[in-house]
Order: C-alpha cells, then sequence, then structure tokens
C-alpha cells in the first residue's frame, strides 16, 4: 500500500513542472529564489514527515473523520468545508493554466473555454468514482506516463544547449535572503502528502509510513532543481523571464532524432496533458469527498459498488464553477490568483500540519494512560 503514498509525491512533483511555480521563482531568480529553493524544500520535508508521522496513527481515516473524534460536529463539517474548497482550487488553477497552454501551442484553431470544458469532463466523471478506483487510474496512468516525463527532463539536462555557465550565475545568488512568496512556491513541489488527508483511508490497521521514506526530500528536491534551473540553462539568465509558460517553451526547443517523433512539444503536451488530468481528478475527489463530509452524514466508503447521486452532484458543481471561472478572468488573472493562492496553501498547510501532529500526540497520551 505504501505505493500509493509515493504515487501522489510523484504526482505533486511533476506537476510542478506544469503549474507557474517555476515561473514564480525565475521570477525571482535574483531576489531569494536560490535561497528560497533550499528552505521551502526543507519546510516541506518537515511537513511531509510530520504530517505522515501523526496521520499513521489514525489508519482507515481521512481527514474529516480524524475531526470528528476531537471536535463536534459543527466545527468538523465547517473545516471540512474549508479543506474542500482549498483542494477545489488546487485542481482548478492547474487544469485552466493547462487549457491555456494546449490553446497556444497545440491547438490555437480551438478557443480555451472549448478546451477547458473537454478537460473538466474528464476530470469530473473521473473524480466521480470510487477512492479505490482513482488510486488505480493514478496508478495506471503514472506507470504510462512518468518514464516518459523523466526522460524529458532528462534530455534536457543532457542536451548540448544546456548552459552551465547560466546555472552557475544564477546559483551564485544563493546568499540573497529568501522571501516568503518563493518559500511557499518551492514547498508546493512537496504538496504530494497532503493527499494522505483522504488516501488515508485505503491503509489498514497498523500500516506505517516508514518505506523509504527518505525519498520524499530526494524526488522533490530533484524536480524543484530541474523544474528552476533547465529553462534558466536553455535560455539564458536574462531572456528566460519573458516567457509565461516556460517549461512549454523550454520543450520546444528540445528535438530528438526517434523517427516520427522530433519535436520534444508535442510529446511533453501529451505526457503532461495525461498528467494533469490525473492529478485533477485526483484532487477533486478528495475535494469532492471533503464536501461530502461536510454536507452528508454517510459513512465514506472506499469502493462502493453504485456510485452516490451525491459525487454526481458535487462534480457538476465543480464542472459549473470552472466554466464560469474560465469566462470570468483571462491568463493574467490566473497568474496572479495562482500566486495568492500558492501563499495562502502554505499557511494553511502549516496549520493544518500542526493541528493534526498535537492531535495525534494527544490520542497516543490518551492510549497511553488507558492502558495503564
Amino acid at each position: 500500500m505504501n505505493r500509493y503514498f509515493y504515487y501522489s509525491v510523484m504526482l505533486a512533483s511533476m506537476m510542478n513542472i506544469l503549474f507557474y511555480i517555476p515561473k514564480f521563482l525565475i521570477h525571482q531568480r535574483y531576489t531569494g529564489a536560490v535561497s528560497s529553493l533550499l528552505v521551502g524544500g526543507a519546510a516541506g520535508s518537515l511537513l511531509a514527515f510530520l504530517f505522515l508521522n501523526a496521520i499513521q496513527r489514525f489508519p482507515g481515516k481521512g481527514l474529516p473523520e480524524i475531526l470528528e473524534t476531537v471536535h463536534n460536529k459543527p466545527v468538523s463539517r465547517f473545516f471540512s468545508f474549508i479543506f474542500g474548497l482549498h483542494w477545489f482550487c488546487a485542481a482548478l488553477l492547474p487544469l485552466v493554466d493547462y487549457a491555456y497552454v494546449l490553446n497556444r501551442f497545440l491547438n490555437p484553431d480551438a478557443t480555451p473555454i472549448a478546451i477547458l470544458i473537454l478537460l473538466a469532463l474528464v476530470c469530473t466523471y473521473a473524480a466521480s468514482r470510487s477512492l479505490l478506483t482513482v488510486a488505480l487510474l493514478m496508478e495506471l496512468g503514472l506507470i504510462l506516463n512518468a518514464p516518459i516525463a523523466i526522460f524529458i527532463m532528462a534530455k534536457a539536462l543532457t542536451s548540448d544547449t544546456f548552459n552551465w555557465d547560466a546555472v552557475r550565475t544564477v546559483a551564485n545568488y544563493v546568499t540573497v535572503a529568501p522571501n516568503y512568496a518563493a518559500i511557499a512556491a518551492a514547498s508546493y513541489t512537496f504538496i504530494g502528502y497532503m493527499h494522505m488527508c483522504i488516501f488515508n483511508r485505503l491503509f489498514p490497521p497498523n500500516f506505517r509510513y516508514r518505506f523509504y521514506i527518505w525519498l520524499i526530500p530526494m524526488i522533490g528536491f530533484a524536480f524543484l532543481l530541474v523544474s528552476f534551473f533547465v529553462p534558466i540553462a536553455f535560455h539564458g539568465t536574462e531572456t528566460v523571464a519573458a516567457y509565461m509558460y516556460v517549461w512549454t517553451v523550454t520543450a520546444d526547443s528540445m528535438v530528438m532524432s526517434y523517427g516520427f517523433i522530433e519535436r520534444v512539444l508535442f510529446l511533453f503536451l501529451f505526457v503532461f496533458l495525461n498528467l494533469s488530468l490525473i492529478h485533477s481528478m485526483s484532487v477533486w475527489h478528495q475535494s469532492m469527498e471533503f464536501f461530502k463530509s461536510a454536507f452528508w452524514k454517510k459513512k465514506p466508503q472506499v469502493d462502493s459498488p453504485e456510485t452516490p447521486v451525491a459525487n454526481y452532484v458535487i462534480c457538476g458543481v465543480f464542472l459549473a464553477i470552472t466554466i464560469v471561472f474560465m469566462i470570468l478572468t483571462d491568463e493574467r488573472d490566473t497568474f496572479i490568483l495562482t500566486l495568492q493562492w500558492v501563499k495562502f496553501r502554505f499557511v494553511l498547510e502549516i496549520v493544518l500540519v500542526l493541528w493534526i501532529f498535537v492531535i495525534s500526540r494527544k490520542g497516543r497520551e490518551k492510549h497511553a494512560a488507558r492502558s495503564s
């Protein structure tokens, strides 16, 4: 069962490349981004370790059930609603972002709203499935797409146009003090552990997150450094800031000589389209489960024989809000809102992790008192 946890870690780390995170960090490459990579990575790893240490004391329970054990129903349902909104935005913003990417680089003749509707329809339907089905779909999607994504990154690192001088120039700014926005953006790469707020329901009693736990910082730092330094190496220390979709342009700067596959861009867009759908499906399913805990009294099921009507209702609302969001905003608005959400997310994560950690310690003390 450990594999589902590492699938979440890997998926979140790779989505960092597609999301606006590299753009945020590159924008501050001279004003603290390099040192923020180290601080944000360390903070994300520490939060992951604390959270896993705490939530493994509640095997088979998601965050809503854990909150109900220590708080009354109105309080637990209120926070389930808040976390549901948070998780909904965690999938909405990347999905809208990728709709713009596909419109600009793959199909300029289509409108962004038409592309978004197609993407959102697939995600909302998949998100309405059971938790076990979502986990299996995530596993299958990562097995098929992660090797290709890693190959693209390896191709970039070994390219003849990779300029190590540009990397060294920016890396020399490591002495500049970090800032909060860059730290919050860097820590996003390690957000995969938060998926256990719902996926923890899959794990049996006496389960422990101890299998290769040291892979969390290794995977996170690897993807974080690659997502930040590779575009700089390809486009230079100054030109790199001119691009909105920096990694898409970087992929378009690479070529391969493998038969009918020549431009890396099309392979990149195809692979990260799949990863974007998998990510949005997984996160929206978790958001749906939080809303169900806030408004419905039924006990959550890992693999229900029939899809509850509530799943279709909530996912239908997700679809409608997503379409309205794109109609009312543009790319610049999405970029600004994403930056604000990333900064808010970091604070919410810290509060949530410390909250669950304290709850787990109190539960342990009560168990020890009863045993004695």
